[in-house]
């Protein structure tokens, strides 16, 4: 509880595990994640596995609150209810672009 750094280059396995990595800031940036059977993972942490696998057989609340998950990686989640429940969407807020165009050449000079 309360890692700063935990696993930021190696491999972590937790079997059945209840709670885990609770307030942490940075798990498994370069890496593999597996987290078979857990009830709770991963609440309020900012970044989880950024370049890595991130596997969470049965999960029932992954992700809640978190910032940037998997951003470069593979995220498989095998029957999980709920994912991603407090996620920023992107390009939720997106710019529509040429919304009032520009023409050129409107005043030619000959």
């Amino acid at each position: 509880m309360q890692n700063t750094y935990p696993n930021r280059i190696g491999y972590t396995a937790c079997d059945r595990s209840s709670i885990e990595n609770i307030g942490s800031f940075t798990t498994n940036l370069i890496g593999l994640s597996i987290n078979e059977r857990s009830s709770i993972e991963n609440i309020g942490s900012f970044t989880t596995n950024l370049i890595g696998l991130s596997i969470n057989e049965r999960s029932s609340i992954e992700n809640i609150g978190s910032f940037t998950t998997n951003l470069i990686g593979l995220s498989i989640n095998e029957r999980s209810f709920v994912h991603n429940q407090i996620s920023f969407t992107h390009n939720q807020l997106s710019l529509v672009t040429n919304l009032v165009n520009f023409s050129t050449n409107q005043l030619s000079i000959y």
